[in-house]
């Protein structure tokens, strides 16, 4: 009825066995096992470093992501800082030079400030090698004792002076718990 004769098949397949010849069954199977080994040893492996290239990329974008929450915000305030005027807290004197003939009095003006600003004044030195130039400053060496916040109390003062020119340098060392060293050197303009 419907069946498949069993005896037709196999003659079908002895007539395409003889004209196949085990040497073009050997290049086919041969073949088989090539194609088996590159997918094996090639794409798989290949496939597993796309994923891991794909999961590299999943967290870095989260990295990046994250930093730009943190750094966009820090962008933020610091042009809004670069955009705002500078205007300073206190008024800064009009500048005027100070008479070569009031120098001597200078050394106390300073130490004067120091004992209105809570602080020692321990040595004050007037740079008169200046005065034999024809410069427009002249330089002043200060060392004093006494607190951090009285100190910049003191700068503060420094600055407002109208003859004062600049800072040339300002150290700071730790003597005792709440008392440290100071040490000023700056410049005053002079006429």
């Amino acid at each position: 009825m419907g069946g498949i004769d069993l005896t037709k098949l196999g003659k079908a397949y002895k007539k395409v066995y003889e004209k196949i010849s085990p040497v073009t069954i050997f290049f086919i199977v041969l073949s088989a096992v090539t194609i088996f080994i590159f997918i094996f040893f090639m794409i798989i492996p290949e496939q597993k470093s796309i994923n891991k290239i794909q999961y590299d990329i999943k967290s870095t974008s989260s990295n990046i992501k994250i930093s730009n929450e943190k750094i966009i915000p820090a962008y933020a305030k610091a042009k809004k800082f670069k955009e705002m005027k500078f205007e300073p807290k206190f008024a800064l004197p009009k500048r005027d030079s100070l008479d070569r003939k009031n120098l001597s009095d200078l050394p106390n003006k300073f130490h004067t400030l120091a004992l209105e600003n809570n602080l020692k004044l321990s040595n004050k030195n007037l740079d008169l090698g200046f005065l034999k130039t024809k410069s427009k400053s002249i330089s002043m060496y200060l060392e004093l004792e006494g607190k951090l916040q009285d100190f910049r109390n003191y700068l503060i003062v420094i600055i407002s002076l109208p003859f004062f020119d600049s800072f040339e340098k300002i150290k700071i060392n730790s003597t005792r718990e709440n008392t440290k060293k100071f040490s000023i050197d700056l410049k005053v303009n002079i006429k």
